[in-house]
C-alpha cells in the first residue's frame, strides 16, 4: 500500500464490553449512524478537555477496589442522560423533517399534475379554436344563405 493511500493518525484497538458497545449501538454509535472511527475520536476529544479543564474531582457511582490501594470509579456521570434527552430531541426534530419533506415531494407531485393538466387544457382549447378557423376558411363567403331565407 502506497503512502498517500494510508490515513494520517494512528490505530487504535480496544476490547469493551458487550452491554457497553450493545448501548452504544443502540444511541446509533459504531455503524448505524456514527462510524466506529469518529465514535472513538469524540470519547478521546471529550477525555482530553475534561483532563485539561483540571476536573480531577471523583465523578459519583461504583468505586471498585482493584490490586493494591487504587481504586477505580465506574458509573453514570449524569452526562449520559442529557446525552440521551438530546438524541432523543434531535430524532423528533429528524421525523419532523422527514415528515415535511415527504409533506413537499407529494405537493411538488401534484403541482406538476396540475400544470400538466393545463398544458393538456390549453392545447385542447387551442385546438378547437384552430379547427373554427379551419372551418371558416372552407366555406365560401356567399354559400350561406341569410337567416331571413328559410325557402
Amino acid at each position: 500500500m502506497s503512502e498517500e493511500k494510508k490515513r494520517s493518525g494512528r490505530k487504535l484497538s480496544a476490547w469493551i464490553s458487550d452491554k457497553l458497545y450493545d448501548d452504544l449501538q443502540a444511541l446509533g454509535y459504531f455503524g448505524r449512524r456514527i462510524s466506529q472511527t469518529e465514535t472513538l475520536t469524540r470519547a478521546l476529544e471529550l477525555l482530553l478537555t475534561e483532563s485539561k479543564k483540571g476536573d480531577k474531582r471523583e465523578m459519583p457511582g461504583d468505586t471498585r477496589e482493584t490490586v493494591g490501594d487504587t481504586r477505580e470509579t465506574v458509573g453514570d456521570t449524569g452526562r449520559l442522560g442529557e446525552l440521551e434527552s438530546k438524541v432523543g430531541d434531535m430524532q423528533e426534530l429528524i421525523n419532523e423533517k422527514d415528515r415535511h419533506i415527504k409533506t413537499l415531494k407529494t405537493e411538488l407531485e401534484k403541482s406538476g399534475e396540475r400544470e400538466e393538466n393545463l398544458k393538456e387544457t390549453h392545447r385542447n382549447y387551442m385546438l378547437q379554436v384552430q379547427t373554427l378557423i379551419n372551418q371558416k376558411a372552407i366555406e365560401a363567403p356567399g354559400a350561406k344563405k341569410p337567416f331571413w331565407k328559410f325557402w
